[in-house]
């Protein structure tokens, strides 16, 4: 008992240090897209609340299944049995399907908003800044 209420406390605190230091990726991320989308005011002011929601989402999906890990203790991936197998698998799946659902929405969503070549390079800068932030956090180590 002991260990869950630890396991639960140490999340906790992962995710409120993460919240501060998400702010600021956000912060980051929101500028990079603006730039490399070039959206115009009357753009931006619809594009930022639909994209906000989506993105929102997005975390939460991910929040939810980073703690079902922790919970269901396969931390320690050597050690689980085929029911705990089963269950990280249905909810990989789970997650990885709402995410895509929830992309659909958003490109269905923005297609009145802005034009389809905007979109695909939203879709770029997203890859994109995802892959200099990873790269930003190896030169950290």
């Amino acid at each position: 008992m002991k260990k869950i209420i630890f396991l639960i406390l140490l999340l906790t605190i992962g995710i409120t240090s993460a919240q501060s230091y998400g702010g600021r990726i956000k912060q980051l991320k929101t500028a990079y897209i603006t730039q490399q989308l070039e959206l115009t005011t009357k753009e931006a002011r619809e594009f930022w609340p639909v994209y906000d929601e989506y993105y929102k989402a997005i975390e939460e999906y991910r929040k939810d299944q980073l703690f079902e890990l922790f919970l269901n203790g396969s931390q320690e991936k050597k050690d689980i049995s085929e029911a705990q197998a089963r269950n990280i698998i249905q909810d990989y799946t789970e997650t990885e399907t709402a995410v895509y659902q929830a992309k659909t929405k958003l490109i269905s969503d923005l297609k009145s908003i802005i034009s389809e070549v905007k979109i695909a390079k939203l879709l770029i800068a997203e890859k994109d800044f995802n892959k200099k932030m990873l790269e930003r956090f190896r030169r950290r180590d």
